[in-house]
């Protein structure tokens, strides 16, 4: 560009606080709702893949994340760190169990896909899904 001088900033950062602590995260949710609208709006989930750097597998994965999954689990999840993983688990689940679920993992701040496969085990044969 032909610049001989460029404004910059210095940062004499201490290492107890770097800048990366300050970068919002998405979670699965606001991810899923993303790609559905990109997908809506006519973008190609194989172009989708190929900008995140991933398979299209992995793009409908998540594209069908809360298919299975109660609207109420979705609005107590939505911007909690879940996994897909812990999606997968809490599918499994008839719907009452699901918000059941989706409770203990917000008042236990745990949304872990370990926690959410000990919550499916603990359940009644008669709550689960075949």
């Amino acid at each position: 560009m032909n610049e001989t001088e460029v404004p910059c900033l210095l940062s004499h950062d201490d290492e107890a606080y770097t800048y990366n602590h300050k970068v919002n995260r998405l979670s699965a949710i606001q991810e899923h709702f993303m790609i559905l609208r990109a997908i809506e709006n006519g973008v190609p989930e194989k172009r989708i893949a190929t900008t995140l750097n991933v398979d299209v597998e992995c793009i409908r994965r998540k594209a069908d994340l809360l298919d299975g999954i109660c609207p109420e689990v979705a609005v107590l999840l939505k911007d909690k760190k879940t996994t897909a993983g812990a999606f997968r688990e809490i599918k499994r689940a008839k719907p009452m169990r699901q918000i059941e679920i989706a409770e203990l993992m917000v008042s236990s701040h745990n949304y872990s896909v370990d926690y959410s496969k000990c919550l499916i085990a603990a359940t009644p044969p008669e709550q689960l899904i075949d």
